[in-house]
């Protein structure tokens, strides 16, 4: 039995639509890149507004959820993707937690960031530097992944602080025949601040966007984004062994990659088919 959810594919384009898509999908990146300069044009109002830096970095993540799910409704106003979003229990995400997910979109944090609130989430150092990203990510109080102390040092103020963390353990966009290892940094930030780790599977049908294809290399049809949200992992019995650190910290990742094996079983063959 398949761990994750299928769908029936959408029928597959005709060659005029295709041409057509290849163009949507030109506009489409080319509003998420005028889109971070708006928003970046409103950040000099949103710091000038009364509060704090807490009450500012709020309204920036609010601002940045709300530019996400305005261009993932774009996505699907222009027939690019469509969405499916399974037991999303709000409860859940309204507690602080570590979430994870699988990587085999470049747009997966847009997708998920939107629904999360009271989050932060740690980036690549590229996207801390990117001219259309720069600006929103810092002002948000992101974490970029430079040092491995300083990011589980952050993360773990922010869980503390009752912030959410989200994080892709494999650090990069998964390979076409499955993800890459799990890099370690979500099971220490979990061990070291006891917070649970909230896991989402993301799916895609047929598969769109993924490492090394350009933006021009769109699907044959409309490409369907399955979010799944499980339930969260407790890391307490982790905590409590008699393990060294290290050795907690690597069993844990070990079992997150076998969860993530065990959701994702049979998903890879049918999208490479």
């Amino acid at each position: 039995m398949l761990a994750y959810t299928q769908y029936t594919p959408y029928p597959e384009d005709g060659p005029l639509r295709r041409l057509l898509r290849i163009a949507c999908s030109g506009v489409a990146f080319i509003t998420f890149a005028f889109g971070g300069l708006l928003i970046s044009g409103l950040f000099p109002i949103v710091a000038l507004l009364p509060g704090g830096r807490e009450k500012r970095q709020e309204r920036v993540r609010g601002l940045i959820r709300w530019g996400f799910g305005t261009f993932i409704s774009w996505l699907c106003t222009l027939r690019l993707c469509d969405t499916h979003i399974h037991h999303e229990d709000r409860k859940k995400l309204k507690q602080p937690a570590i979430i994870i997910a699988n990587h085999p979109s470049l747009i997966d944090v847009v997708f998920l960031y939107s629904l999360l609130p009271k989050c932060v989430c740690v980036i690549k150092k590229g996207v801390w530097n990117n001219p259309f990203m720069a600006l929103p990510v810092r002002t948000a109080g992101f974490v970029p992944n430079t040092t491995p102390q300083d990011l589980i040092d952050r993360c773990v103020e922010n869980l503390i602080n009752g912030h959410s963390v989200m994080i892709f353990p494999e650090g990069s966009r998964s390979l076409a025949d499955g993800p890459r290892p799990f890099k370690r940094g979500a099971a220490h930030i979990a061990l070291r601040s006891g917070h649970p780790i909230l896991p989402v599977t993301i799916t895609l049908a047929p598969p769109t966007l993924a490492k090394g294809s350009r933006w021009y290399q769109m699907a044959d049809r409309t490409s369907q984004f399955v979010l799944e949200f499980d339930e969260p992992i407790e890391v307490k019995s982790w905590r409590q062994s008699d393990d060294p650190e290290s050795l907690a910290v690597r069993k844990l990742t070990e079992y997150l990659e076998a969860y993530y094996a065990e959701r994702l079983e049979g998903y890879y063959p049918s999208v490479n088919g």
